[in-house]
């Protein structure tokens, strides 16, 4: 599905009747960098996260005041 989005989107892009359909203007170096970057930057981003909190990384720290309001309230 990704694969047949990203054609899709493609073809439009490229082919200059089907950009002026959809509104689209021509792609300049400056912003295919910076949409390069940016989704770099959200892998490297979700990578340190899942290190961190994921499966094999340091677990949650348990919320200790809410697990001890709860023993007592029962």
């Amino acid at each position: 599905m990704l694969g047949a989005t990203s054609a899709i989107l493609a073809a439009i892009l490229l082919i200059a009747p089907a950009r002026r359909l959809f509104g689209f203007g021509p792609l300049h170096g400056d912003d295919v960098a910076i949409a390069i970057a940016a989704g770099i930057a959200a892998l490297e981003l979700l990578d340190l996260l899942k290190r961190l909190l994921g499966p094999g990384g340091r677990p949650l720290p348990r919320l200790t005041s809410v697990n001890a309001a709860r023993s007592r309230n029962s």
